[in-house]
């Protein structure tokens, strides 16, 4: 059923399929960025590492990088800026897939229609049938692979907005006066 569906689609969807397995590869990538990144958090840790009541950062990131601001900042801005770049990344790789596969969907349609009204000048209605084919399954296509990407990246990108602002109150935190008695 498949393979029909997309020799129905003609030449155009290969691009299509060759943007949709990159995209699907580039999800699964950051899905386990992620995932990695949410086991080795702790929320309770990090909130006591920034506010100075406890020293050691465990496994999450971002309370090494709070942890290593009191010591190092130099170094706790770059590696917050490692982080911050890891976290963001392909991004706007999937942005990108999602407005190829749209315009190659829609090319696909235009040359569809194309074929169709050839083969009605020419009375050959098999082919109109087979254009209008290449125009609907490249179409689509090409929207399918839209939104997943689209949805994706505006996922992505949320986590990394909610990963910038809490490398940012790691970066704020100063090591706390300690009252001498």
């Amino acid at each position: 059923m498949i393979h029909d569906w997309i020799s129905r689609g003609g030449p155009w969807m290969w691009p299509i399929i060759g943007l949709s397995i990159l995209g699907l590869m580039l999800i699964l990538e950051r899905a386990f960025f992620w995932l990695r990144f949410s086991l080795a958090s702790n929320p309770r840790r990090r909130q006591a590492v920034i506010a100075g009541r406890e020293d050691s950062p465990g496994r999450d990131p971002v309370a090494k990088i709070a942890n290593k601001n009191r010591a190092d900042p130099a170094q706790a801005k770059y590696l917050a800026s490692q982080l911050l770049r890891e976290g963001r990344r392909g991004v706007g790789v999937l942005e990108l897939i999602a407005s190829l596969s749209t315009s190659l969907g829609l090319f696909g349609t235009v040359i569809g229609v194309s074929m169709s009204f050839d083969a009605i000048h020419a009375g050959d209605s098999g082919d109109v049938v087979r254009g209008l084919g290449v125009a609907l399954f490249t179409t689509v296509l090409g929207l399918i692979v839209h939104l997943y990407c689209a949805v994706f990246s505006v996922f992505y990108g949320h986590l990394g907005d909610r990963l910038e602002s809490e490398i940012g109150r790691a970066l704020e935190s100063k090591t706390p006066e300690r009252s001498s008695a």
